[in-house]
């Protein structure tokens, strides 16, 4: 089994990053981080919807993914483990954990809908739907 985590900002040397580095070196399934942080001057919706596309782009294709949002349920550490050892039993080879920004995960899914209808009409994924994509859901 393999652990992504895909997150929204970067790991600031120090504390955090130890924390990090003795908590991943106590897996014994490898894991990989993989920051993301959005370049563009946007504000609002606009910066959500690209830090969205931003995550989902880096997703490892077939991941199981658990979204950790201040927003969503709950879950125990025991029931988390119990959850990704039912995952590992089942054959699953991935696990994506994504971490949003400041303001969460909003748009997520619709994003992720938007990148497997690409993938599936043999469109490239992107971060923001063109005119054309527009026009072809439409």
């Amino acid at each position: 089994m393999r652990i992504t985590v895909v997150a929204v900002g970067r790991l600031r040397r120090g504390p955090i990053e130890a924390l990090c580095a003795e908590y991943t070196g106590r897996l014994s399934w490898p894991v990989d981080l993989r920051e993301v942080e959005a370049r563009k001057r946007l504000d609002g919706a606009a910066l959500k919807a690209h830090g969205a596309g931003l995550l989902a782009d880096r997703i490892p294709s077939g991941a199981r993914l658990v979204a950790l949002d201040e927003h969503g349920r709950a879950i125990g550490s025991a029931a988390l483990a119990g959850k990704i050892g039912a995952w590992r039993d089942d054959g699953q080879q991935d696990i994506c954990f994504l971490v949003g920004g400041a303001d969460g995960l909003p748009g997520f899914r619709t994003r992720r809908s938007i990148g497997e209808w690409q993938a599936r009409n043999g469109r490239a994924p992107t971060c923001f739907p063109d005119a054309e994509l527009v026009r072809a859901l439409g």
